[in-house]
């Protein structure tokens, strides 16, 4: 038999649920193994794309650097800088696939438990709203019982999250029928823009906070231990004309140290799901490969979110701005905070950079050029010591 009952309660109650798994974003591959390909295959989709367009001379108006620089300047050719790049992302992609070891599939099907979850706190957020309005002077009690015939949601909040004319029938697992609260309609929108858009917002910026901070206080590491740079850093440095496949031509301890401890301690702390993490990780290659892509387009998305764009870290890849501009990624606020921002003019040494490029592009073409096979550092002993700058 089927009775009826009223419950006694002064929240709606949690729906129930049950778990089941997430069907997969790409049916041939796991979330787990498409999380450590996909910003690979990203990386080089972008990066040949660059390539392509500084190979065809598509762009010149917004390129940093010359092709003479290109040629002169970079101690690493582009086919060395391709093999580095690969074999970091089998580094990351290795450890990667160690860590994910174990880890089961994702599971959906408690999302409506969630959002009554967060509508439960917002009801419970809204108890304290007669005491702070009588701080104020005001009697939320008497202007709810003025408004609630034409807003009974609003005179609802000020009463303190009392909706007596909001109820629900529910049935208990003895078969009764149940009267209960129920969750008002706005109650209910706000708790599902929270559960969809403002906890994911949160867990990006923690982990983007967390990605810049670890970043930044290793990367400025790096260079003030003449150790590390010498045989660790220095690695990246060796591309001074920076361009977008040859982003992450790095060290091997620099990659496990920057990019896959920092990563992993990253998705810890903000709870990035995994495919969440995987937008991250998308994302942040975009964004490394826009630092490094020697470009500055008018029409970069970049440049109107963050301050951090191609031009910043291009000044950090040349040797009179080496020890400035250590921030990755996303922000610049601690370079700014702890001054180490470069302040002063770029375009005049640029310019003598360009200048001395093609002098040594110029001198390569004469009869007797052997003499001339030098560097555009020891062409211009104004500001391009590089011998003294690798010891630094």
């Amino acid at each position: 038999m089927i009775s009826n009952s009223t419950l006694v309660s002064d929240f709606p109650p949690l729906p129930a649920y049950s778990l089941r798994p997430l069907p997969r974003l790409v049916s041939l591959i796991s979330d787990e193994h498409l999380l450590l390909v996909l910003p690979t295959t990203v990386y080089w989709i972008v990066g040949l794309f660059f390539h392509w367009i500084s190979t065809n001379g598509y762009w010149a108006q917004y390129a940093i650097h010359t092709p003479a620089e290109f040629l002169k300047r970079n101690r690493v050719s582009p086919a060395d800088a391709v093999k580095n790049v690969l074999t970091q992302q089998l580094l990351q992609i290795g450890f990667g696939a160690f860590f994910s070891l174990g880890s089961e599939d994702p599971l959906f099907g408690k999302e409506e438990y969630d959002i009554a979850k967060w509508a439960r706190s917002i009801r419970l957020a809204q108890r304290i709203l007669p005491g702070l309005l009588s701080v104020m002077g005001i009697n939320s009690g008497a202007l709810a019982e003025r408004i609630a015939p034409s807003h009974p949601m609003l005179a609802g909040a000020l009463a303190g999250g009392y909706y007596p004319a909001l109820t629900q029938t529910v049935s208990s697992g003895a078969g009764m029928r149940m009267v209960a609260p129920a969750f008002a309609h706005w109650e209910l929108s706000l708790a599902a823009a929270i559960y969809y858009y403002g906890v994911p917002a949160l867990r990006f910026g923690v982990a983007m906070v967390w990605n810049d901070s670890w970043q930044y206080f290793w990367h400025r590491f790096f260079h003030q231990n003449k150790w590390f740079y010498n045989h660790v850093h220095k690695f990246h440095h060796r591309v001074y004309v920076p361009y977008c496949f040859a982003a992450l031509y790095n060290h091997p301890v620099e990659t496990v140290i920057v990019d896959v401890i920092g990563a992993s301690l990253g998705f810890m702390l903000s709870g990035l799901t995994t495919r969440q993490a995987m937008w991250f990780l998308v994302l942040s290659q975009l964004k490394s490969l826009d630092d490094h892509c020697g470009y500055a387009l008018p029409f970069d998305p970049f440049r109107y979110v963050t301050a951090l764009d191609t031009h910043f870290h291009d000044v950090h890849h040349q040797n009179w701005g080496m020890k400035t501009n250590f921030a990755q990624v996303y922000f610049r606020f601690w370079d700014d905070v702890l001054n180490t921002a470069w302040k002063g003019e770029t375009d005049e040494k640029y310019e003598r950079g360009r200048a001395a490029a093609q002098r040594l592009v110029d001198m390569s073409r004469e009869p007797d050029s052997s003499k001339h096979n030098g560097s555009i550092e020891a062409d211009d002993g104004r500001n391009l010591k590089r011998q003294q700058v690798d010891k630094e």
